[in-house]
């Protein structure tokens, strides 16, 4: 009787060191699936919302994203050249910065873009001159085989650089750029229909 519980408890014992060794291993293996199945560049079209009265009569507001099986991310869009100076005099840097995953459709990312003064064309003592950091909070949401979907990004813009106001030497954008909860209910958000580009 003792060696049957005996056997009992070692199976079991043995049953929970297999169990632990392998929950970590199968997360990162789940986590390199579903980054593979996000991975890839994907052409997005925004509705415009609140810049309508700044673009051109017929066309959209349009962005290039890559998103890394990693967890990093790329983004650029149809403002980042100031929409011909309708935008002002700030000119963007591409957007960089990570994502993670939400749930079994869904991905957040945050990320970073540097604007820059523009003298629309004219060269002075402030073209270049760093203007300020804007964050960007992107969300995903996939629909089926991971190739399309819809979502929606949210920006903060920290734009007093060149006033003194901001020191981006001494001063860390993140404290002054808090991440958002990025959702259609967030002021300035601009929802987007996304396609794998093929």
């Amino acid at each position: 009787m003792h060696c049957k519980w005996a056997v009992v408890i070692y199976c079991l014992a043995t049953f929970c060191v297999v169990a632990a060794e392998q929950t970590p291993t199968d997360e990162k293996t789940s986590a390199r699936k579903f980054g593979r199945a996000v991975a890839g560049a994907y052409f997005l079209q925004f509705d415009a919302g609140a810049l309508e009265e700044l673009l051109p009569k017929s066309l959209f507001l349009p962005a290039i994203t890559t998103i890394h099986a990693d967890g990093t991310i790329l983004a650029l869009d149809g403002t980042d050249n100031r929409l011909g100076g309708r935008l002002g005099l700030s000119m963007n840097t591409r957007s960089q910065g990570n994502w993670h995953r939400l749930d079994r459709r869904t991905i957040v990312a945050n990320t970073l873009y540097f604007n820059f003064l523009s003298d629309q064309g004219e060269i002075s003592a402030h073209s270049g001159v760093l203007d300020g950091i804007t964050r960007l909070s992107i969300v995903f949401r996939f629909d089926d085989g991971y190739e399309s979907g819809t979502g929606v990004a949210c920006r903060q813009l920290q734009n007093v650089v060149h006033s003194g106001v901001y020191n981006p030497i001494t001063d860390h954008p993140l404290e002054r750029l808090p991440k958002v909860e990025c959702n259609e209910s967030y002021a300035d958000a601009l929802p987007f229909t996304f396609w794998m580009i093929r």
